[in-house]
Formats: C-alpha cells, sequence, structure tokens
C-alpha cells in the first residue's frame, strides 16, 4: 500500500481504498472491480446476488 496512506484512519478502509485503486475499471468494462467486491463480500460471509446488468 502507498505509504501515504498507511497513516490514514481507518486502516481498513484505506487498505480497501488502495486494492480499488489498482483495479482498471473503464466505463463497460467494470468486470474487475466486480470480482473484486463480490470476492471482499464472499470473504466476510456475504451473499452476492447479481442482476441482468450484472449489478450485484
Amino acid at each position: 500500500m502507498d505509504k501515504n496512506l498507511t497513516a490514514l484512519k481507518p486502516a481498513l478502509v484505506w487498505k480497501h481504498f488502495a486494492e480499488i485503486a489498482k483495479i482498471p475499471r473503464p466505463s463497460s468494462h467494470e468486470e474487475k472491480i466486480r470480482a473484486y467486491v463480490i470476492g471482499v463480500a464472499k470473504s466476510l460471509g456475504l451473499e452476492c446476488k447479481e442482476d441482468a446488468a450484472q449489478q450485484c
């Protein structure tokens, strides 16, 4: 994580911010960010249901 972000609080929020900032997500190509968010949700025991537009 960027050294400027490591001192910010709450640390967990900024950890996820740093990870999200690394993921390319141009318009109409959000697959990678969607996979990241779904992965985090599943790791927390949360369920994700996608609709026809692939939105959770």
